[in-house]
């Protein structure tokens, strides 16, 4: 009985304490509300849903795990099971789920169900609880991207069509696609990294293109990248609106490349030039259908076109492709900068775009577009001459090309002011005959005559100059070379003198009339003499009847003579020459000194007479 006391002690505190009431744990009041419900249909989005501990009294939720579904709505949820931070009163939390809006769904208000399961209290219990998480699907312009064509080399660029459609329930007005890249690794629309785009229009149903350049940046790793177009529009109502963004993935391949391994030149200040450039394809893959793009250049690079096909090259092989290129007037002559790109079809038929590569094209020095070279000269003053020029084409093909001489100053008087030249060919020269006057006024010094030059390329009309062309101006000459023949005549006599006359110049004269005039002790009364025509260089005789004074000495005296003739219809006269005219003694001459010596002696008798009577 003793040993059984103790045993009996123990039962009773045991069944005391059990019979003592455990105090009630109150379980957390859990509630969720999306902060951004709209949705878009034709979208895959994310919902954000705020989680809140609605009790003051109860304990925080612990361990929570949160799974949506998508109950009894048209919409997919793409998101698993979600860890979510301890929910405490007053302390928010929130979670974030993938949702899949499918393009036809209607307008309206979407349950979509979260099944929640935590813990609580001191003893860890347990709790479960499904909450409901409002979503929107607003009548009004949705926008979902179809489709992305394009591809995006690391380290370079492509465009890419991004092709968006209205998926909601409304026209959009005046709408607009802005278009961004999300993260780091790729970028739109260059330095601005956006790309802005007007559509006008949009109906429901209805998908528009917009087109951005795309850069990844170099050491991208391949993979997709995400980019992100909103539309900003009207409503029908005039309200203003901004759609919910419409992500699309865009993928980055593999680097592509190319090198530049020649380039040459033949670019010069004001001209039309050429670079040949010989790419290389450095790999990784086969470039098929690829086209040369230039890329933006300096105000002194004019470019006539901006793609140039190259056709397909294989990883290692080269091609050469020519490019026209002119430079501008103003520019300085230093190299140039360039910037190419390839674009291609890779092995799936894919647009791609390599990066951009730079090269410095030389460029001389500015050089006269046409050359103007005297090659001969016939100009003489008092004479019709020809002056020669060669011309050359430094720069290419011309049409209608136009010499002029507008004007040569006093004296010089271009018989024909235009030379007709017509097409040049690059590089090619000819020669111009240029018939020109020179007045008999003008002085034999060399002279500056100043060419403009008229032509058309590429259907635009221009005009250069002035060309200046120095050339001499022979001084004049006799326009007949006059010899004396037979020009001897004795003192005290006449006689007949011969004189030849030779056209020098280069047209023939008619109606020669010279004339000679004679002074003391030469006289004439045949003073004309006439030559019907002579052609350039041929001679012909006129003979003039002279008289010489008795007292005339033994030398030669001159005569002059002038020469009136027709020439291209016009009378003209020459300068007067002097033709010499040879005095000798008068034949049988004796008889005058010895009446003079015995004058003589007969003057000295009589003086030594009349000396003696005195």
């Amino acid at each position: 009985m003793k040993r059984l006391l103790p045993l009996l002690f123990v039962l009773v505190i045991g069944l005391t304490v059990a019979s003592v009431p455990v105090a009630a744990q109150i379980e957390p009041d859990i509630d969720a509300t999306v902060s951004e419900p709209s949705v878009a249909p034709g979208q895959t989005q994310q919902v954000v849903v705020t989680f809140t501990n609605d009790d003051d009294d109860a304990p925080p939720a612990r361990v929570v795990t949160a799974e949506m579904e998508s109950g009894s709505t048209p919409m997919t949820v793409r998101s698993g099971t979600k860890f979510i931070e301890p929910i405490a009163y007053g302390q928010p939390v929130t979670g974030s789920f993938t949702v899949e809006v499918p393009e036809d769904v209607e307008p309206g208000t979407y349950d979509l169900e979260i099944d929640l399961e935590y813990e609580y209290g001191p003893v860890n219990n347990t709790g479960w609880k499904t909450v409901d998480a409002e979503v929107v699907v607003e009548d009004r312009a949705h926008f979902a991207v179809e489709s992305v064509n394009g591809t995006v080399p690391s380290g370079g660029t492509n465009e890419l069509a991004v092709n968006l459609k209205n998926v909601g329930t409304q026209t959009a007005h005046d709408a607009s696609v802005q278009t961004t890249a999300q993260g780091t690794g790729l970028r739109v629309g260059g330095q601005s990294e956006m790309v802005t785009q007007f559509v006008a229009e949009w109906e429901p149903g209805e998908t528009r293109t917009v087109t951005v350049d795309a850069t990844a940046v170099s050491g991208t790793n391949p993979g997709t990248h995400a980019i992100q177009s909103v539309v900003e529009y009207e409503k029908p109502n005039g309200i203003d609106m901004t759609a919910i963004p419409a992500t699309a993935e865009v993928l980055v391949t593999e680097a592509r490349s190319f090198d530049v391994t020649a380039l040459d030149s033949t670019l010069r200040v004001g001209e039309r030039g050429e670079v040949v450039a010989t790419l290389r394809n450095t790999g990784p893959r086969e470039m098929t259908d690829a086209v040369l793009e230039l890329g933006q250049t300096g105000p002194a690079v004019q470019l006539e076109m901006s793609q140039y096909g190259v056709g397909t090259i294989p990883v290692g092989e080269t091609r050469t492709v020519t490019l026209p290129i002119t430079i501008a007037p103003t520019a300085e002559p230093t190299p140039q900068r360039l910037s190419l790109a390839l674009s291609y079809a890779d092995a799936d038929g894919n647009l791609q775009r390599t990066g951009e590569t730079t090269v410095m094209a030389p460029v001389g020095s500015e050089r006269d577009r046409f050359v103007l070279e005297r090659t001969d000269s016939t100009l003489r003053v008092g004479e019709e001459g020809v002056l020669e020029l060669a011309v050359t084409n430094n720069g290419s093909a011309v049409e209608d090309l136009v010499l002029s001489l507008p004007g040569a100053g006093q004296n010089v008087h271009p018989l024909e002011t235009e030379y007709a030249i017509g097409a040049m060919a690059a590089n090619e020269s000819t020669t111009v005959r240029y018939p020109i006057e020179v007045s008999s006024n003008a002085e034999a010094i060399p002279r500056q005559l100043s060419f403009q030059v008229q032509y058309e390329e590429d259907d635009r009309d221009f005009e250069m100059g002035p060309y200046n062309v120095r050339t001499a101006i022979e001084p004049q000459k006799d326009r007949f070379d006059i010899t004396a023949t037979n020009a001897t005549v004795a003192a005290g006599e006449s006689g007949e003198i011969t004189v030849e006359l030779t056209n020098t110049g280069e047209l023939p004269v008619s109606d020669v009339n010279p004339k000679i005039f004679a002074d003391d002790p030469l006289s004439a009364d045949d003073d004309e003499g006439y030559i019907s025509a002579l052609k350039p260089g041929e001679s012909s005789t006129v003979t003039f009847e002279v008289a010489v004074g008795a007292g005339a000495l033994t030398k030669d005296y001159p005569l002059s003579m002038d020469v009136q003739y027709e020439e291209g219809g016009d009378t003209k006269l020459t300068e007067t020459v002097q033709v010499p005219v040879t005095v000798t003694e008068q034949e049988g001459g004796g008889f005058l000194p010895i009446v003079a010596v015995l004058v003589g002696i007969a003057l000295l008798a009589g003086g030594g007479y009349w000396y003696r009577r005195r």
